[in-house]
């Protein structure tokens, strides 16, 4: 086992070391101030918080070896705002599309269900502005000395409380509130401290109280969920970055006059989802003592801890009743993505599937091992990802087949599980598919003869390789799977705080670990057999395991000199 950590750890040194990645998105403009605008004083160039922001994904970028590229040509430009502008990033967008919108955009469980967000780069609320000289410095107190409030129309009707006046624009109501036409006026903390600091004039005699007159909700990124998972993952891990790291606090000064960069104050002091189960080992299964485990659920720990150190009591009320393993239910619900019709946000029981076992499962996410993909994410809402894996082989040593292509040359029959994301991988590449109908018959199909291999996530074919005689894990790895992540989908209907929430003590979870690491202790099954399969090369797996090693501390000596 340590000789595996080991050979894993020295491989992934020299790759980073020498792999380069390039993601580039297609990027349009929200132009709205002070996110995105031209600048006079700049010859025009675009300026703002979400430039300075890419600019800041990019260095992050830098780090992990991947050049990121936000392409435009200038004329990307999108003169909208909201709800409109969004369908230039959806998955089915035909003309004028793009990757990423740079703008101001609220995070709605709406627009959650169209667009996948980045993680917050301001909190957004509206806030009183008061004169100075006032003795009215909160919303209630204007209110119980009959003082008079006033804002613009579209932001009176967003935020629900009654006013006196409601303002063409800000500068009228910036105007009124100076020239004692009211007593408060309410707007948006981020635009009145842009304006506070760019607008000294328009501005003079007022203050903002900060006080929070609505409900907070997040201002983040959207991005087109048809993104490749790697470039969702990565930009969502760099934006946690740049607000972990300090530099988004920097950026709200710089642009907003204030910092708020702490999110964890706006969340609530409890919090409650509920889970199903999605049974897979090593991610979930019960040990014979029938305790549920795996890494599933350490990570779902690991966010409850991280929640505390927020000062959150968070719980996850998990459900491993039969109607809460969705993996065990027949039909569609029996597979990965068909089982997320219980995290839909029209989740009503799945009644269809449940005629026979008397029962209703809609839940706020799934604990399970879920593959990031454009389809599963028009469903639900996915974390940040605890382990990376990639698709490998598991053979019947009496083959003598490790590849794919071994056999397909040899007209091998190759078990597929019907409707997992090997199956969705490998349709095209495979002569002689047979399909299963679990996972568990797969591997035995191929431990009885009846097929020659099976394809499986590289630590679920780890366990269950050991479940069966004959069967060994190949050096294969299956190619364009190398960067899927494994993560638990929430459900798309939940409030964007709790989204914000769990995925901010996600990254919290794995910022300081090797996701390819993760879950590797599952695979230790404390067999000591050491009559391990023949590979066909005539060395054991073990001995390949060694060479592994060997040649890692090669390449590994190779880099060194070479630097």
């Amino acid at each position: 086992m340590k000789i595996l950590l080991l050979t894993i750890l020295l491989l992934q040194i020299v790759t980073t070391a020498a792999v380069n990645k390039n993601i580039t998105l297609r990027t349009a403009i929200n132009p709205t101030e002070p996110f995105a605008f031209k600048d006079p004083a700049n010859n025009n160039t675009w300026s703002g918080f979400s430039i300075d922001l890419a600019s800041l994904l990019t260095t992050e970028a830098l780090k992990d070896n991947y050049t990121l590229t936000f392409a435009g040509d200038g004329d990307s430009i999108l003169e909208m705002s909201g709800d409109d502008s969004l369908k230039y990033i959806s998955p089915d967008c035909d003309e004028n599309c793009y990757d990423i919108i740079l703008g101001i955009y609220l995070q709605t469980t709406e627009r959650s269900a169209n667009s996948t967000f980045l993680q917050p780069f301001s909190s957004h609320y509206l806030t009183p502005i008061v004169r100075s000289d006032s003795t009215y410095k909160t919303f209630e107190e204007v209110i119980a000395n009959n003082g008079t409030t006033c804002t613009t129309e579209p932001w009176s009707e967003y935020s629900g409380f009654e006013t006196d006046t409601k303002c063409k624009d800000q500068d009228t109501c910036y105007t009124l509130l100076q020239d004692g036409g009211c007593d408060l006026f309410a707007a948006y903390r981020f635009q009145a401290g842009y304006r506070s600091v760019n607008d000294p004039e328009l501005f003079e005699g007022l203050e903002i109280t900060g006080e929070i007159l609505t409900d907070v909700n997040w201002v983040s990124l959207p991005t087109n969920m048809a993104l490749p998972s790697e470039s969702i993952v990565m930009l969502s891990k760099w934006m946690y970055n740049v607000y972990a790291g300090g530099t988004l606090g920097e950026l709200q000064e710089k642009w907003f006059g204030y910092k708020d960069d702490d999110f964890t104050q706006y969340f609530p002091k409890e919090m409650s989802v509920t889970s199903g189960v999605y049974r897979n080992k090593p991610q979930a299964y019960q040990a014979e003592d029938g305790k549920w485990i795996g890494i599933v659920f350490d990570s779902a720990d690991s966010i409850i801890a991280k929640a505390k150190e927020s000062g959150v009591d968070l719980t996850i009320d998990i459900d491993t009743s039969t109607n809460g393993i969705v993996s065990d239910f027949e039909g569609e619900l029996g597979t990965p993505t068909g089982s997320l019709a219980t995290v839909s946000p029209d989740c009503v029981g799945t009644q269809v599937y449940l005629n026979a076992k008397n029962g209703e499962i809609c839940h706020d996410m799934i604990l399970g091992a879920y593959t990031m993909n454009p389809a599963r994410a028009e469903l639900t809402t996915f974390l940040p990802p605890y382990q990376s894996i990639y698709l490998t082989v598991t053979s019947q040593s009496k083959f003598g087949v490790q590849t794919i292509a071994d056999a397909n040359e040899i007209g091998g029959d190759v078990c597929l599980w019907d409707g997992s994301y090997a199956f969705a991988t490998l349709e095209s590449m495979v002569d002689n598919p047979k399909l299963c109908a679990t996972q568990a018959e797969c591997y035995e199909m191929v431990a009885d003869g009846h097929c020659v291999l099976t394809v499986d996530g590289i630590a679920s074919a780890l366990v269950q390789a050991k479940e069966y005689p004959g069967l060994y894990v190949t050096k294969e790895v299956i190619p364009n799977t190398e960067t899927e992540y494994n993560t638990f989908p929430m459900s798309t209907a939940l409030d964007p705080t709790t989204k914000v929430a769990l995925a901010l003590w996600q990254h919290e979870v794995t910022s300081d670990i090797d996701l390819a690491m993760v879950g590797l202790e599952y695979l230790d099954t404390g067999d000591d057999d050491t009559s391990t399969p023949e590979s066909t090369d005539g060395t054991s797996s073990g001995e390949y395991v060694k060479q592994s090693w060997f040649v890692g501390l090669c390449m590994l000596g190779l880099a060194i000199l070479y630097h």
